[in-house]
């Protein structure tokens, strides 16, 4: 059995060399490849303005309106590129590779940002409303005057009668008692000028005369005055406003006969009607 095993052996070892021998020694494929670099480099270009800069203003906020739906463009498809396959390598045959396409695809530009204009801010409306009006105050109606004080309805003698029938205030039977007191005189209530320096004439109180002046019953009126012994008669030609009670303004002619200027005011004095 070993020797059998040993001439097959031997047989198929020839064999395999001679095979070996007979088989040429194929060339080996070259395969290229094509590595395409992108490169993007940006530039940044500065630019100086030279001016005076202006006052500093605050732009009011913008009112910015909806942006309007932005339509997708589609960009073209790139044409597919599909590589040429390398041809079956042949005894004695030199490989060529495909040349580079010679188109070149670029991407699409992208669609222009959508350009919203932006309207001025609204200015703000604003509503002033009136204030209402003030309540209306009702103002009560004065009260209506006081009656009138009527003066005392004297019956008055004819000026000069002297018959003694005077029976109203301040008659001979009861005389008034008050104080004197001098004037400058003038234009009297009763409607005649009246001379301080020149003449007998008196002033009635305004609350014994009343409202009336010219037709006034005690214009005219004769008056006797009396103080420690002396006695005047006088004529009544005004009214005194400023007098109260029965007291009685006069003339300073009137007046020196019973006091001096420096006195003022006599307390005292008794008259009546004549």
């Amino acid at each position: 059995m070993a020797p059998q095993f040993l001439k097959a052996l031997t047989v198929a070892t020839a064999l395999g060399a001679t095979l070996a021998t007979a088989l040429p020694v194929q060339p080996k494929p070259t395969v290229w490849h094509t590595t395409t670099q992108v490169v993007v480099k940006t530039i940044t270009k500065t630019a100086t303005v030279h001016g005076t800069p202006g006052p500093d203003y605050t732009v009011p906020p913008a009112y910015t309106t909806p942006a309007a739906p932005t339509v997708p463009t589609e960009a073209p498809q790139q044409p597919s590129y599909t590589p040429v396959p390398s041809p079956s390598p042949s005894p004695n045959s030199s490989y060529s590779a495909p040349a580079e396409p010679s188109s070149s695809s670029t991407p699409a530009p992208p669609p222009p940002p959508p350009t919203s204009t932006s309207a001025p801010a609204p200015a703000p409306t604003t509503s002033t409303t009136p204030p209402p009006p003030p309540p209306a105050t009702t103002t009560p109606p004065p009260p209506p005057p006081p009656p009138a004080t009527k003066p005392p309805v004297v019956s008055i003698p004819p000026i000069g009668g002297g018959d003694g029938t005077y029976s109203g205030p301040c008659a001979a039977g009861s005389p008034c008692t008050g104080e004197i007191t001098f004037y400058d005189g003038g234009l009297g209530a009763c409607g005649t000028n009246i001379d301080t320096n020149g003449e007998d004439a008196i002033a009635l109180p305004i609350d014994l005369m009343g409202p009336l002046s010219n037709t006034n019953p005690y214009c005219g009126k004769q008056v006797q005055i009396s103080y420690k012994g002396k006695t005047a008669t006088a004529t009544v030609k005004d009214k005194c406003a400023g007098c109260t009670g029965n007291n009685i303004d006069m003339t300073r002619f009137l007046f020196y006969k019973f006091g001096v200027e420096a006195e003022g005011r006599i307390h005292g004095v008794e008259w009546h009607f004549i």
